[in-house]
């Protein structure tokens, strides 16, 4: 199958995992999903589980997640909620391969990753089993942040590790069936069964079921088994534990085991196969969608490069020769309000908290912040001078402005609100609320107000649309300039 050249550059798959991390997370679900799910997601207003699960990845941002995802310490966290009694028994953590001892580990075992999906070893038995193919897969699997595949957030700050635990088999069935329970906030509404996973020589199969434990005509992913499942024995019980879980939690789904009658807590999924899996029919994503009421949105915006106030990162992505280093500067003591925009990372100098930045401001690529006059330093070396000679001075910027690109900012400088700074400036004076000021040096050319009288007629009520209907329009309105047909 040929694939377009849009594909490799927003399928996670395929492209440079550096490149796909740069992406900001609004643009790379908005690409994947059009590449997945064949039409344009509707952040604005969603209606189906599918986008409803988008949404939550950008907006709902609440530190328990990173704790209901992480295999490891979830399990505390069980414990404590429902009892450790459900909770299956962990033989070992491991930080990297080289922990790991088999000869320590039960003749049948499960090793997995705590931070992502899909990186199960199981061994039923240590002489048939195939380390050396089961250590490749975890090694690799520890060194990649699942979070970038689908921008699933939760995953984002899970410190990697390896752990072990018993495997389970029902004596019956020869299986482990996986009771998956879609819940809303403590209400669980429709579930549905997984079953021959681990059987090479068959597919998986997936089965939907109302409360009631009614089959439901429904297919995601996988197909349908030959036979219905009879109720489990502790259908009930999975049904209440999944309730008291899911507590305070907008959506999540709750997988359980029934091993020889006994339940068994498996893992908490937030996002349902990163919501990207199509619904068969899908009035039932719809269904699921009506569900979902979402929160208030909760997270910390900056676009595309975005900060969360934590310890300091430090992060280098290589393109080619290039090197862009980003660095978490908000623990420093930089300070930045609610939708901030940052086109590229500007440079921040080496006193960033001295540096204030408002709310819903833009500031455009190649800024510098120079928070310092390094001609001090020259004084302070010449003979019976102070070398600690130095002049310092903060900077900050008001609300609602926006900062054109190459521009430079020096010491001692504050920007009101609403205020327009032109490409290429260098502000070296205070420059007034409501002002569109640019040059070497900067200098205030007219009002806002001014500036507003003279463009009302080149206003083009766009900005805001989504990418294809905007292009779709630019390009209309602009057809004869473009010589568009």
């Amino acid at each position: 199958m040929k694939r377009s050249k849009l594909y490799y550059l927003t399928h996670p798959s395929v492209t440079l995992p550096a490149l796909w991390a740069k992406f900001s997370d609004r643009y790379a679900i908005e690409q994947q999903w059009k590449n997945v799910m064949g039409y344009p997601l509707d952040l604005e207003n969603p209606k189906t589980f599918n986008e409803k699960l988008q949404w939550l990845k950008l907006y709902d941002h609440n530190p328990l997640y990173t704790t209901l995802v992480d295999k490891y310490k979830i399990k505390e966290w069980v414990a404590q909620k429902i009892g450790p009694q459900y909770v299956i028994p962990t033989l070992g953590v491991y930080k990297s391969i080289n922990e790991i001892d088999l000869d320590k580990l039960p003749d049948r075992f499960v090793l997995k990753c705590n931070h992502d999906s899909g990186s199960v070893c199981i061994c039923k038995d240590k002489r048939t089993f195939d380390k050396q193919s089961a250590l490749k897969k975890l090694d690799s699997a520890l060194k990649k942040n699942f979070f970038y595949h689908s921008r699933e957030w939760a995953y984002k700050n899970v410190k990697p590790l390896i752990i072990a635990e018993p495997y389970f088999e029902d004596e019956i069935s020869h299986d482990l069936p996986d009771f998956k329970f879609f819940s809303y906030n403590g209400l669980v509404k429709y579930m549905f069964v997984a079953c021959d996973r681990n059987n090479s020589e068959t597919e998986t199969k997936f089965d939907f079921y109302d409360l009631d434990f009614n089959h439901l005509d429904v297919k995601n992913i996988h197909p349908n088994a030959d036979t219905h499942m009879e109720k489990p024995q502790c259908y009930e019980e999975m049904i209440r534990l999944a309730s008291i879980l899911s507590e305070g939690i907008p959506h999540v789904r709750v997988d359980f085991y029934q091993v020889n009658g006994k339940v068994y807590f498996g893992e908490m999924t937030l996002y349902h196969w990163a919501g990207m899996t199509k619904f068969e029919p899908m009035d039932f994503d719809y269904l699921l969608g009506r569900y979902l009421v979402l929160p208030p949105k909760r997270r910390f915006r900056i676009r595309p490069l975005r900060f969360r106030k934590i310890k300091r990162i430090i992060r280098k992505l290589k393109y080619g020769d290039k090197t862009t280093h980003l660095l978490g500067l908000i623990d420093e003591g930089l300070k930045i309000g609610h939708d901030v925009h940052l086109i590229e990372m500007p440079n921040f100098g080496s006193e960033p908290y001295l540096i204030s930045i408002g709310n819903n401001t833009t500031i455009s690529f190649d800024v510098a912040f120079v928070t310092h006059d390094a001609g001090a330093a020259v004084i302070g070396r010449m003979p019976n001078e102070d070398r600690q000679t130095g002049i310092f001075g903060p900077i900050k910027i008001g609300n609602n402005c926006f900062v054109g690109c190459r521009t430079t900012i020096l010491a001692n400088v504050h920007i009101g609100d609403n205020v327009i700074i032109g490409a290429g400036s260098v502000v070296n004076r205070d420059i007034p609320s409501n002002s569109i000021a640019a040059g070497v040096p900067c200098k205030v050319i007219c009002t806002i107000d001014e500036y507003k009288k003279k463009h009302k007629d080149d206003f083009i009520y766009c900005n805001l649309w989504p990418y294809e209907k905007k292009k779709a329009y630019l390009r209309a309105y602009f057809a004869d300039e473009l010589n568009v047909e």
